[in-house]
C-alpha cells in the first residue's frame, strides 16, 4: 500500500512539474510573439514611409543602405511556433517578410530572437527617421 502510494504522489509530482513547465513555454511563446507583432507593425510603417520617400531618395547612398538592411531583416525574420498565420487575399503588396522555416529553437531562444530581431527593426526605423531629418 505504501508503494502504490509512494508511486501516485510521484506521478503527481511529476505531472505536476511537467505542467508548470509547459505553462513557462507558454509563456516565453506569448512573449516571443508580442515581440514577433511589434517588429512586424514597425515593417509595415517602414513600407508606408519609404514608400512617400522612395521618389525623393532613390539613389541615396543612406537610403540604398536602409533597403539592404531591410532586405537581410526580412530573411531572418520567422514566425513563432504555434502562432504561424494565414494570408488572405487583403494581404496582397502588404506582405513583405518571408516565410522561413521555424527554427527548432527552445521557447526561451524563441523569444531571445524574436526580441533581437525586434530590436534590430527598431534601429532601422530609427535609421531611417534619422535620413529623413537630414
Amino acid at each position: 500500500m505504501k508503494n502504490i502510494i509512494r508511486c501516485n504522489f510521484m506521478l503527481f509530482t511529476l505531472l505536476v512539474s511537467l505542467l508548470s513547465c509547459s505553462n513557462e513555454v507558454d509563456r516565453n511563446l506569448e512573449k516571443a510573439y508580442y515581440y514577433h507583432m511589434e517588429a512586424n507593425k514597425l515593417r509595415r510603417e517602414l513600407d508606408v514611409l519609404m514608400e512617400k520617400e522612395s521618389v525623393y531618395a532613390p539613389s541615396d547612398g543612406l537610403y540604398t543602405d536602409i533597403l539592404s538592411l531591410l532586405g537581410e531583416w526580412d530573411d531572418n525574420f520567422v514566425e513563432v511556433p504555434g502562432y504561424e498565420h494565414e494570408h488572405s487575399a487583403s494581404d496582397k503588396g502588404h506582405h513583405r517578410h518571408h516565410h522561413q522555416p521555424i527554427p527548432n529553437i527552445t521557447p526561451l531562444e524563441h523569444l531571445y530572437l524574436q526580441k533581437s530581431l525586434y530590436e534590430d527593426i527598431k534601429l532601422i526605423y530609427e535609421k531611417f527617421v534619422l535620413v529623413r531629418r537630414r
